[in-house]
């Protein structure tokens, strides 16, 4: 393009050498914001893939493993806990790993069960749980999945409760546990 233009110096090729020179950097430009994506992506991918392969190190499970706990972990029916296919996926050093992070959870919730009933002795076991799962900011319909019971049963419950501690209704019940918590 150059030499054409210093040969024949004509306007068109002048114009031709503007096209592709902004063409040339913009192809340029464009080459290094997209390499520049993709080694980001390939960065990210890279984390996943190692995220993953620690948890299954962690847990000593096979990636089939991990994919048919996750099916079971994201059952909405509670029958489905039970899928003998899926089960039969898990081997015994991972359901022994499973059982210790579970009874992990439940010591844990046994602990805050017990916290509940010392500040808040007047409450029900049941009105203790929701109490505890309130202080976690779960919402109403949570509250009803985790407890297995209906989302109005749960706002019942947290009417008693509400009058149980003498908070008014549009008090921030989560606020109340909470500040009770610090006292």
């Amino acid at each position: 393009m150059f030499l054409c233009h210093y040969l024949t110096d004509n306007s068109m090729y002048s114009q031709l050498l503007v096209i592709f020179g902004f063409t040339s950097v913009a192809t340029t430009v464009f080459g290094f914001v997209a390499n520049k994506l993709l080694r980001e992506q390939q960065m990210e991918l890279n984390d996943y893939a190692n995220t993953i392969d620690q948890v299954l190190n962690v847990f000593n499970m096979r990636k089939n493993e991990l994919l048919a706990l996750l099916k079971l972990a994201k059952a909405q029916d509670t029958a489905a806990v039970y899928n003998k296919e899926l089960m039969a996926q898990l081997d015994k050093k991972t359901l022994s790993n499973i059982i210790k992070v579970a009874s992990q959870i439940e010591h844990m919730q046994a602990c805050q069960r017990k916290d509940m009933h010392e500040r808040f002795p007047m409450l029900t076991p049941t009105e203790l749980d929701v109490c505890r799962l309130v202080e976690q900011g779960l919402a109403i319909n949570d509250i009803s999945k985790v407890l297995g019971k209906s989302a109005s049963n749960v706002s019942t419950v947290r009417g008693n409760i509400r009058k149980k501690l003498g908070l008014a209704q549009d008090a921030d019940l989560r606020r109340a546990l909470l500040d009770y918590k610090n006292v």
